[in-house]
C-alpha cells in the first residue's frame, strides 16, 4: 500500500478525471498530498511522480466527493481521514484489545462494509468526516453523541476500493 508506482495518469483514471485537471490541483495545492516517503513528489527534477496506492485512494475519494458537491480542497481535506487515519486502540491493565475489529489508516474493517460519512452542521461550520461501520453510520447519520446534523454524505468505501484495484490491477491484500 506505501509503495510508489503509480503514475498521475493511471491515478487521474482511477479517480475518473482527466491527467492535467489533477496536476492542477496539485500545482494549486487544492489537493492534500502528504510529501514525505514513501510517496515520489519531486516536483523540477525531470522525474515522473509517483503515487502509492494509499494516496491513489486519497485522490479517488477526493474526485467522489467534489462529485457530490465539496470543493476541491475541502474534499481531499476531508478524504484523509480514511487514507490516513485510522481507529486509534487504547487499552487498561493487561487486556489487550482485539486488534483483528481495529482499521488501520486507508484499510477497510474486516467485520462490517467500511462507509465514509460526511456530516454537515446545522451552523454552516465546516463538514465533518469519519470512517464507519455500516452499521454505525445508518443507526444514526444525523446525530454523533450530542451533536446534531442538518444533512450527511455516505461513500460505500469497499465499492470504491475495489473498484481502483480493478483499475490498477492490485491484488487484493
Amino acid at each position: 500500500m506505501d509503495y510508489p508506482r503509480f503514475s498521475t495518469a493511471d491515478v487521474a483514471d482511477a479517480a475518473g478525471v482527466p491527467a492535467e485537471t489533477l496536476r492542477t490541483w496539485i500545482k494549486r495545492g487544492d489537493i492534500t498530498l502528504v510529501t514525505s516517503e514513501p510517496d515520489q513528489f519531486t516536483p523540477g527534477t525531470g522525474r515522473n511522480r509517483l503515487f502509492t496506492f494509499k494516496r491513489t485512494l486519497s485522490v479517488v475519494l477526493t474526485a467522489e466527493l467534489l462529485r457530490l458537491g465539496l470543493a476541491v480542497k475541502t474534499a481531499s481535506t476531508l478524504a484523509t481521514r480514511f487514507t490516513d487515519t485510522g481507529e486509534a486502540v487504547g487499552y487498561w491493565g493487561d487486556e489487550e484489545p482485539d486488534l483483528s475489529k481495529t482499521r488501520r489508516p486507508g484499510e477497510l474493517f474486516k467485520d462490517d462494509q467500511t462507509i465514509f460519512v460526511v456530516r454537515f452542521p446545522y451552523n454552516d461550520d465546516a463538514p465533518e468526516a469519519n470512517v464507519e461501520r455500516l452499521k454505525e453510520a445508518t443507526k444514526s447519520p444525523f446525530w454523533v453523541g450530542s451533536r446534531k446534523f442538518r444533512s450527511a454524505l455516505f461513500v460505500n468505501l469497499d465499492h470504491m476500493v475495489e473498484q481502483v484495484r480493478g483499475k490498477l490491477n492490485v491484488i487484493s491484500d
